[in-house]
């Protein structure tokens, strides 16, 4: 091989090189702006999920107070039926007389009593619930 055949093939390497050496900069380049590309996307959709658990725990505490104003309303009722069914045979009169089935005093006792029982397994299954809404709320 002569000295012009060995410079062209210098040159040949030292442009293959540059050419090599380009793309591996383009490619690192175009690597490191995916790279960020999805780290944003990443914190993004983090985000989003914080944000969702939030109104989650904001929907479950909203849901229980609801729950509990219903159950306080329940227990009032059940307390004033009670009351009722406790009071002098005249108030128990004037609530027979004003009951559409006219039962009595004992049918009020009964219905006192079965309402303190809906109210005890509302509350039960209103614990549950709000149990699951906060365990759904905090992604568990």
């Amino acid at each position: 091989m002569n000295s012009a055949e060995k410079r062209r093939c210098v040159e040949a390497l030292r442009a293959a090189k540059r050419a090599l050496e380009e793309r591996g900069s383009d490619l690192e380049s175009t690597s490191r702006m995916a790279r960020l590309r999805w780290t944003r996307r990443e914190q993004s959709l983090l985000d989003k999920v914080a944000t969702l658990q939030n109104e989650a725990q904001l929907a479950a505490l909203k849901q229980q107070r609801r729950l509990e104003r219903y159950l306080v309303h329940l227990r009032g009722i059940a307390e004033e039926l009670a009351g009722y069914c406790k009071s002098d045979s005249s108030t128990a009169a004037d609530m027979q007389s004003h009951a559409s089935d006219h039962s009595g005093p004992g049918k009020l006792q009964k219905t006192a009593e079965e309402l303190q029982l809906v109210a005890a397994v509302f509350a039960s299954s209103m614990l549950l619930a709000t149990a699951d809404l906060h365990a759904l709320a905090l992604g568990n």
